[in-house]
């Protein structure tokens, strides 16, 4: 399949129900100087400013005038203050359904999966042609559409899945292990826990303190 391919397959999913809101061109402007890749942008004018894919379990950050959870630089202020230096230098670009962020460094323009509650960082692509291919192959992987069918329960599009018991102290996949929560509660408590566990050696015993 081309990326051309892989795209389509995507945008299939896209969901009708979506917020709509005018570009803002002049963000575009500011994160065009932040994030290079063209092939990015051609998508976001593609997606027609309605973010949300695969029965919603999948995000990308608009560039929309209203300033909330859809907004690419609203959710970037807010990662930059929960996630401090595990998110300097990168951009994200959108999320799962657990919240966690597809973001791009600004330095080498590779997009990568970051795992908000741990705080590591996987490298999907070095552009967003690979980035794209990667996705639409693990989609329920990477967007989390069968757990969220199996929850069974309705989110609204500022919601997202977190678990009562986080997975790095042996919380599981389990259906009863979650609840949902506002944009950006769950950022801010997924934060809380990443900046007090990443870069730790594994099986290291962590005592979590909460803010």
């Amino acid at each position: 399949m081309t990326y051309e391919s892989f795209k389509i397959e995507l945008l299939k999913t896209q969901s009708e129900s979506s917020l709509v809101g005018s570009f803002d061109k002049e963000l575009i402007k500011e994160y065009q100087s932040l994030i290079t890749d063209p092939d990015y942008f051609g998508f976001v004018i593609e997606m027609d400013n309605r973010g949300f894919f695969s029965s919603n379990s999948l995000q990308f950050y608009l560039y929309c005038e209203s300033r909330d959870f859809r907004n690419i630089k609203t959710v970037n202020e807010v990662l930059a203050i929960e996630f401090e230096d595990l998110m300097k230098k990168f951009v994200s670009i959108g999320q799962d359904i657990f919240g966690n962020q597809f973001i791009v460094s600004i330095e080498t323009g590779a997009f990568s999966f970051f795992n908000i509650e741990s705080g590591e960082k996987v490298e999907m692509g070095k552009s967003f042609r690979e980035f794209m291919e990667i996705l639409v192959r693990g989609i329920d992987y990477y967007s989390g559409v069968s757990f969220l069918i199996e929850w069974g329960k309705q989110l609204e599009l500022n919601e997202r899945l977190y678990p009562i018991k986080p997975f790095v102290i042996g919380g599981q996949y389990q259906k009863d292990n979650f609840c949902k929560l506002e944009f950006p509660t769950y950022l801010s408590l997924y934060g809380d826990i990443a900046r007090q566990i990443s870069n730790l050696p594994n099986d290291t015993r962590v005592i979590l303190k909460f803010k």
